[in-house]
């Protein structure tokens, strides 16, 4: 019997173990998931204000 019960918690211990790392895991890859998506907002925010600034500034300074 006591050879089984340490069985069975050499097993819920892995377990809870692969769990802890699979959690951890999975926070890594949300967070990982998160930046991406604020770079490339961050990205394709630049691509259309830079180029409206441009063409607001030239129009600004009398469209040279």
């Amino acid at each position: 019997m006591s050879s089984e019960a340490s069985a069975a918690a050499s097993v819920r211990g892995e377990t809870e173990t692969n769990s802890a790392a699979r959690r951890g895991t999975v926070a890594w890859v949300k967070r990982l998931g998160v930046a991406g998506f604020l770079f490339f907002f961050i990205k394709g925010m630049m691509w259309l204000i830079v180029p409206a600034a441009i063409v607001w500034w030239r129009s600004m300074s009398g469209g040279e």
